[in-house]
This record gives C-alpha cells, structure tokens and sequence, in this order.
C-alpha cells in the first residue's frame, strides 16, 4: 500500500471530522507520536490497521487507500435494477442514491444496480452502473457500453452501430447478440461503474 496517499488521506479525513491526532490515538489505543508516523507517511501499514483507523473515522477503508479524487462527490440516483433478459426493475422511493466523485455539474445522471453476467467484462453482477442520458448519439457510441430499452425490455449492452446490435461483453459465451428493432432507444451511454466490497 501506498503509505504516503494513506498518510495523506487519513490526515484530510481526520481534519475534515475535526478530530485531533491524540482523539484518534485514543480511539485506537495508540500513541499520538503512532497517527504522526502514519499521517506522515513514514509507518509501514496493515490493512488491518487502515480498516480500524477507517472505522475510527467513519469512513469506508476505500477513501482511505485510493488517491484522493479531485472532483466533488456527488448523491446519483439509482432509479432501478437491469437484469439480463428481464424488465427492468423500478424504484419508486428514490431514496437510493449512489454517492460517487464525479467531474460534472450536470445533475440528471441516474445509475442502475446490475444483476446477470451478460456484460461482467465491464461491469460485473452485483456493482452499480452510472448512466449520462445527454449521450444517445448511436453512431457516437459505437462500440460503447449503453443503456437501451427495446420492446419494453431495459437492456444493458455494448452497441455496435455498423451492425446495429446491442452486443453481450461477457466471461460467458452463452450469450447471444441482440438485434436492434426499429423504437429501439438509447438511454444513455454508461460513463463509470461501482463495485462495493
């Protein structure tokens, strides 16, 4: 692990809850000269050291080993499930967001949780996809992972524009390209993909 962007990050996190290196040190049941050394990037670290200090602040451990993200988060509604092969599945509470940092003012991006493997070499069962519905273009998207709905079905698929298919990218090979029909409709292009441990 990269003891300096850890260091870095969990002093950030530290300071941003307006807590002091001795409050965290006594939370941990270590010294505050032990957070120095860490902040600092100078102490060699467990995970599961980076996991008690993540619990200590709040935090998932993921904001603490990752390079800080320049750009805001922001609260992206998940407006339901795709399924591959079925309806999609609505979420009428929109209390379902997914919070993510994004590059973007814009606030009309929606996410979607994946269910299937039809599309697991990009986005694998279980994560969550964001959608920019700005991005419907076809012959701009091509070969590019989209959001679509046909014939009532939502699909989550690759298009390809030159042969008008909505194309599986899958670790499977029991899943078969779908030919666009005309009312075909892109929702938008999928721009970024989340997976929670």
């Amino acid at each position: 692990m990269k003891t300096e962007i850890i260091g870095r990050n969990i002093k950030l996190k530290r300071l941003a809850a307006n807590i002091t290196q001795v409050d965290l040190a006594e939370k941990l049941g270590v010294s505050q000269a032990y957070i120095h050394k860490i902040e600092s990037g100078t102490e060699s670290l467990k995970v599961t050291t980076v996991e008690k200090i993540a619990g200590a602040l709040g935090l998932d451990i993921s904001e603490l080993i990752f390079k800080a993200h320049p750009f805001p988060y922001r609260h992206i509604p998940i407006r339901g499930v795709v399924n591959a092969g079925e309806p999609m599945i609505t979420f009428d509470d929109l209390t379902y967001y997914e919070t993510v940092a994004f590059d973007t003012e814009r606030g009309d991006f929606f996410a979607l949780k994946v269910q299937g493997h039809s599309m697991d070499k990009v986005a694998p069962d279980g994560s969550t996809i964001i959608i920019d519905p700005k991005q419907t273009d076809p012959q701009a998207l091509h070969k590019q992972a989209i959001v679509a709905i046909q014939d009532g079905e939502v699909l989550f698929k690759m298009w390809d524009n030159s042969l008008k298919l909505f194309q599986p990218k899958s670790t499977r090979d029991d899943y078969d390209p779908i030919p666009a029909k005309y009312g075909a409709q892109i929702l938008g292009k999928v721009v970024a993909f989340i997976v929670r441990c």
